[in-house]
């Protein structure tokens, strides 16, 4: 039980940082652009108006966004890891040095404890954000 309840706090922060580091970054909204351009090319594809050349051509531009859109997002949530697991690391290294990194995690809770902070956190962020815009 008391182990349990120090993984859900030394996740924590780490998950905070990881949500921080995707708002920050606009993930979302480049993932966003990303299904736009998908659902662009799915009218494209079954269009009887539009030839099957310049459906080629369209098609052809479409997936180098697609392409490039996938790579930044990629690149986004590789960072948003970097940050999250050097945080779990320095956690682990200034408190629970005595047992081994990996197996301290290999939980379930651990999952499900980084999930719920997660979607707490972000809603929280949400209301926190939203009041102070509004303020203003």
């Amino acid at each position: 039980m008391i182990d349990g309840v120090i993984r859900f706090f030394a996740l924590i922060v780490p998950t905070c940082i990881f949500i921080e580091v995707i708002v920050r970054l606009h993930t979302v909204r480049k993932a966003q652009h990303m299904l736009r351009l998908v659902n662009r090319s799915l009218k494209v594809i079954v269009s009887k108006k539009i030839s099957e050349h310049w459906k080629e051509k369209v098609l052809l531009a479409y997936s180098r966004k697609m392409m490039g859109l996938t790579i930044v997002v990629f690149l986004c949530v590789i960072a948003a890891l970097v940050g999250a697991l050097a945080a779990l690391a320095l956690e682990w290294k200034a408190f629970l040095s005595s047992t081994r990194f990996m197996a301290w995690f290999d939980h379930k809770d651990a999952i499900v404890s980084s999930c719920v902070i997660a979607v707490a956190y972000g809603w929280v962020r949400a209301r926190v954000c939203e009041r102070a815009l509004f303020r203003t």
